[in-house]
């Protein structure tokens, strides 16, 4: 029997192929690992019903982490086995942001998906084509009014997802919703890719691409810009802009300071203070 007793994999550009395929070979692998007992675990950002049928049918796949963790399906018993869903409160919050950008707007919720007619009508305006095209028409289902579907159903809901056409505007989306979660200290690859609608691997590899830091740096970075400047415009003391920009610990924000900008919170102050008397 081997020692390893779960995978948990990835599914778009990990498992499946550009053509949303797994090959023969990986397939053999798979079904390999589940006759030595190892439990294969699709871990995704797809809802359940849209994880391809020729792996949900291979023998000994029971388990699927959905939607970015917020489900985990029992495949064998029929059953949701744990949830972390979002109040309709972060969902209108979000809906809030996304209004300035071009870019749908959709939920799942479970199991289903739901997105407004305006947007389902006219998908390849926002850049979505091909398998994917596909991948929505078949889980969504469109409605005239999704914020007051959610106001009438608002439990269950596990993902929003969104589609961008413009690479620019979803990267100056995505600086807002960092923003405005910069005093969460909860804030993180898992929150991000959530309000994102990305799965963590997809959202990893996106942010790597662009700016070549990683989920967890970018908004550690993001916490220390906004820290500096307001050190500098109000009067809060170092720890209280500390606790606003989500560091729990006031020796830890200061190491990380330090480590950013080459000077403690209370040098940077200074200096500023400094340069200002000296002009």
């Amino acid at each position: 029997m081997s020692k390893i007793k779960l995978v948990a994999m990835d599914l778009d550009n990990t498992l499946l192929d550009s053509e949303k395929q797994i090959s023969k070979h990986t397939e053999e692998v798979l079904k390999e690992a589940i006759r030595r007992g190892v439990y294969i675990v699709p871990a995704t950002g797809r809802i359940f019903k849209a994880i391809p049928e020729f792996l949900r049918d291979i023998p000994g796949v029971r388990y699927a982490v959905c939607c970015n963790g917020a489900t985990v399906y029992d495949q064998k018993e029929d059953k949701i086995i744990y949830t972390n869903h979002l109040p309709k409160e972060t969902v209108f919050s979000l809906f809030d942001i996304l209004e300035k950008y071009h870019c749908t707007r959709d939920i799942y919720q479970n199991g289903q998906g739901y997105m407004e007619r305006c947007y389902f009508d006219h998908l390849a305006e926002y850049g979505v084509s091909d398998h994917v095209l596909k991948l929505v028409r078949d889980t969504r289902l469109p409605l005239d009014d999704l914020r007051k579907y959610i106001e009438e159903h608002p439990l269950g809901i596990e993902k929003i997802s969104v589609f961008f056409d413009d690479m620019e505007e979803r990267e100056t989306a995505r600086q807002e919703l960092i923003e405005k979660n910069i005093s969460n200290p909860d804030l993180g690859i898992d929150l991000l890719s959530q309000e994102l609608g990305l799965s963590r691997a997809n959202l990893y590899r996106k942010l790597k691409a662009v700016t070549e830091l990683s989920p967890t740096e970018l908004i550690r970075n993001k916490r220390l810009e906004v820290a500096a400047k307001l050190l500098l415009e109000t009067n809060y003391t170092v720890s209280e802009v500390a606790v606003y920009t989500g560091f729990n610990s006031h020796a830890y924000f200061t190491n990380c300071f330090k480590s950013f900008y080459g000077y403690s919170p209370s040098e940077w102050v200074q200096r500023h203070n400094n340069n200002k008397e000296g002009r």
